[in-house]
């Protein structure tokens, strides 16, 4: 069974939590982001459960469910603050493998393409030019045998050359989504007055 990461929107007033958002055209509350476990970032792990008593009533009826048709049970819901998404680049730059970036250039539209298959093997700016110096100065890296043997790839400065990419993976590209929603939702009346818009995080198997 797949396991799931759905991430909604709320709101904390008087140390109470309440349910923001999306909400469809049937009234149904649903995800800014549902990833399987696949393809999720490790954004979940940066939020904090949500304490029973900080359950308004309203999010108990959007995360709970009903067992022997009348006990009403919370489903585990964790938050994080708008403020406190990571705010760093979701865009991966460095040295890498001009292989890999002919791969990833040539991608197209193929639906099973996965970038995560790639780019395993890079350098940063500094590292990438004292291993161009090196090679200036003592010849390109010679081949070199594993323990049992078998020759394994070693790369020369002339393999790699400088590329930056989006990572869709990226707990700061889901970040990113979300604190992009989020900034739709402002409040200006009295009732929403010292209101703070959090992240709910919610795993489903």
């Amino acid at each position: 069974m797949a396991t799931y990461y759905d991430y909604y929107l709320g709101y904390t007033k008087d140390n109470k939590i309440y349910p923001l958002g999306l909400y469809n055209a049937e009234g149904k509350m649903v995800p800014v982001i549902s990833d399987s476990q696949s393809f999720a970032s490790d954004l979940y792990e940066l939020f904090d459960e949500v304490q029973n008593e900080q359950f308004s009533d309203e999010l108990k009826k959007e995360f709970s469910y009903t067992v022997y048709s009348s006990d009403r049970v919370l489903e585990q819901v964790r938050y994080l603050k708008i403020s406190d998404l990571p705010t760093g680049s979701c865009i991966k730059s460095g040295y890498f493998l001009i292989s890999d970036i002919d791969k990833y250039e040539s991608r197209k539209d193929d639906d099973d393409f996965d970038e995560r298959d790639l780019f395993y093997e890079h350098l940063t700016p500094v590292a990438y030019s004292a291993k161009a110096m090196n090679e200036l100065k003592f010849g390109k890296p010679t081949p070199e045998l594993d323990c049992e043997g078998e020759e394994f790839p070693v790369y020369s400065a002339g393999d790699y050359a400088f590329y930056a990419y989006p990572d869709y993976y990226s707990k700061e590209y889901d970040a990113l989504l979300i604190a992009r929603v989020a900034k739709n939702f402002k409040f200006y009346d009295d009732k929403h007055k010292g209101c703070e818009l959090v992240a709910l995080e919610v795993t489903r198997y």
